[in-house]
């Protein structure tokens, strides 16, 4: 059974980061060892949460003791998100170094969270500092949306050409040189308003996914936190399981969609991970949507 070290954050109430990740790996039979980067009451999305963002002595603690208690060895993949900090994502890349210099290949998922489109940056100067940094020389696989594909290539996104051209310059500053080495540009925008499209490169090919698109906003609805997260652990635990890239990304892409719809259906405020768990894993039996080479 594979493990997996989930490094985000925890929300009490709702589904963002760890809390909504670990469900989404336990549903792939994943044993998952869980590091909270924050404790908040409820995601930054309503606008005020209370909490705090963990130390980064007791970050750098609890990684130490997973190594010392010989835990860290038995990791099978790196899962990244919400760092809350600077000083709490050099912790993790002091434990991924202390890894590679003990010969323990460890693959390294990052989701480089640090805004969005319509609502900007969301987190920290220093926090987009340690990503612009740091991303692309310690992670075999990232999964930035549009709006953080183009801080972290500095290029402007405004069509399907210019996220290819954004994905090679992001995939060709990657240090890793495994042959897991992916880049995954999220929630493509499309001119007509209600399409999404997820693009993949792999360093020769193009892979490309597109769905329906759901405005919570226009409907006077909550916006749902948590859909990277959603999609990381999804992407992930597939990937981790199978070693199919492209099959991760299409079961991926058809299971956060088949979450929003229901969560749009159901006029809720949080995304309805429980309500649609069935859909969720290796028993899954159908893709509405498929990905295609382009």
């Amino acid at each position: 059974m594979h493990m997996i070290l989930s490094f985000q954050s925890h929300v009490c109430y709702g589904y963002a980061g760890n809390s909504a990740a670990t469900f989404i790996f336990q549903r792939y039979f994943l044993e998952t060892i869980i590091v909270h980067t924050v404790y908040f009451t409820n995601h930054t999305g309503y606008g005020k949460s209370f909490g705090k963002i963990v130390s980064h002595e007791d970050i750098k603690t609890v990684l130490d003791g997973l190594w010392t208690m010989g835990f860290w060895q038995n990791i099978d993949a790196v899962v990244s998100g919400y760092i809350g900090s600077e000083m709490n994502g050099n912790a993790l890349l002091e434990m991924i170094e202390k890894s590679a210099e003990n010969s323990l290949k460890i693959p390294v998922f990052m989701d480089p969270v640090m805004g969005d489109v319509g609502r900007g940056v969301f987190v920290k100067d220093d926090v987009v500092s340690f990503f612009k940094k740091n991303v692309l020389k310690y992670a075999d696989v990232i999964t930035p949306n549009q709006f953080e594909a183009e801080l972290l290539s500095e290029m402007k996104i405004e069509n399907m050409e210019d996220a290819k051209k954004a994905a090679v310059r992001l995939y060709n500053g990657m240090k890793s040189r495994d042959s897991r080495r992916l880049v995954i540009i999220k929630s493509i925008l499309h001119d007509v308003g209600n399409e999404l499209s997820n693009l993949m490169f792999n360093g020769s090919e193009y892979f490309v996914i597109t769905t329906k698109s759901y405005d919570f906003a226009m409907h006077n609805m909550r916006v749902p936190g948590g859909f990277g997260d959603v999609f990381m652990a999804l992407f992930s635990s597939h990937y981790i399981t199978t070693k199919d890239a492209v099959a991760a990304l299409e079961n991926a892409t058809n299971s956060i969609f088949e979450i929003t719809e229901n969560t749009f259906q159901k006029k809720r405020g949080e995304l309805d991970i429980i309500g649609c768990q069935e859909k969720i894993g290796m028993m899954r039996k159908s893709n509405k949507f498929v990905v295609k080479k382009m």
